[in-house]
């Protein structure tokens, strides 16, 4: 049987597409956040994340965080009133090659 693999670029662009646009529950975006989290760190690219905002997830879905750019007025405790942990946007080192 012959082995085989993918870039890690494409695993995490997978997971943030899922992480943004699914209307799963939280049990499987944690999952999602679990496993690029491992790949990330097994091969040395994890860098964080971010939450992601009201205007980037599904209407209806809570966000990673109550926040825009373009408004610091609210407190910053209370931009994780009512959120989704788990609405996240990995990021990666970039590829030298």
């Amino acid at each position: 049987m012959s082995r085989k693999t993918i870039p890690v670029e494409r695993l995490v662009d997978y997971a943030n597409n899922q992480l943004k646009y699914s209307v799963m529950g939280e049990d499987f975006l944690a999952g999602v956040c679990t496993m690029v989290e491992q790949a990330l760190h097994d091969t040395g690219n994890y860098v964080g994340f971010r939450y992601l905002r009201e205007d980037e997830v599904p209407r209806g879905h809570r966000p990673g965080i109550r926040f825009t750019c373009f408004d610091e007025s609210l407190p910053y405790p209370e931009r994780f009133v009512d959120t989704n942990s788990y609405r996240r946007q990995y990021g990666m080192k970039p590829h030298r090659g």
